[in-house]
């Protein structure tokens, strides 16, 4: 089996803005979704579901999702810190 060459700094920088994105649903599915729900109880709402697609169909994406597993606790601890929170 071939070894597996580390990110360089513009992967990186790409892997950190995706996982940017994760967190930013997140905080889509953890909050604003229920507070729409709450104000409008009669709508559904429907969260996009494009990434789970993407990283089946993606022969890359199981390799992309390692590397933002390891980036989102990251942006998730920087995020927080600006928000003047405790991680």
């Amino acid at each position: 089996m071939a070894k597996v060459k580390p990110y360089n700094a513009a992967e990186k920088r790409m892997v950190a803005a995706f996982a940017r994105f994760i967190v930013y649903s997140e905080i889509e599915k953890q909050c604003i979704k229920p507070a729409f729900e709450k104000e409008k109880p009669d709508e559904t709402f429907v969260p996009e579901s494009w990434v789970k697609k993407v990283f089946k169909s993606d022969p890359e994406a199981k390799r992309a999702l390692a590397a933002i597993r390891r980036e989102v606790p990251k942006i998730r601890k920087d995020f927080l810190k600006q928000m003047g929170a405790k991680p």
